[in-house]
């Protein structure tokens, strides 16, 4: 193929993606960018926000999963705020308005796939989430091996890397 014959060939799959389902953006966005590395649901009901996802991650160094709201996705700086992860974070940023922090442990659970997200408070419109999940660092031990840090809490903010994000997926919150 030649140059134009491969942009119009390239332009015509990518307009074809952004026509199909959201798991077709996703996989494009992860294949172009790393930034989408799977799916995930979300779903209003009686004033919760039920995220779900399939993904699971490898279990070396597995810290844990982050739930994350934003008003903006198409901004890729936007104020993705973590509105819910393993443990307390020091960020002290409380999503507007007032979308109360859930610590859950269970977040650090490799089985552990669903979380329902209080959004009572918060005003109509729609909002966007998305899951990461986080890995700790390994550390050089003296004999030249390396582990991961696993300290819980301790490590988490200070070791502990976003290593997969999902597609962010919006719900209408009436």
């Amino acid at each position: 193929m030649k140059g134009p014959q491969i942009i119009k060939s390239l332009s015509f799959t990518v307009a074809l993606c952004m026509l199909s389902c959201s798991y077709g953006m996703d996989a494009l966005e992860g294949l172009i960018t790393k930034r989408a590395s799977f799916s995930i649901e979300a779903e209003y009901s009686g004033g919760f926000v039920t995220v779900t996802w399939d993904e699971s991650p490898s279990t070396n160094c597995f810290a844990g999963n982050e739930i994350y709201m934003t008003t903006e996705p198409y901004n890729e700086y936007s104020n993705y705020v973590v509105i819910a992860a393993p443990y307390a974070l020091d960020s002290g940023i409380v999503f507007p308005p007032n979308v109360p922090f859930i610590e859950n442990l269970a977040l650090s659970n490799l089985g552990f796939h669903s979380i329902a997200v209080n959004v009572s408070s918060v005003p109509t419109g729609i909002y966007y989430f998305r899951v990461g999940q986080v890995f700790y660092e390994e550390e050089k031990l003296p004999d030249g091996s390396k582990q991961c840090y696993t300290d819980g809490q301790f490590n988490y903010e200070d070791h502990a890397t976003l290593d997969a994000i999902s597609g962010y997926r919006g719900v209408a919150i009436p």
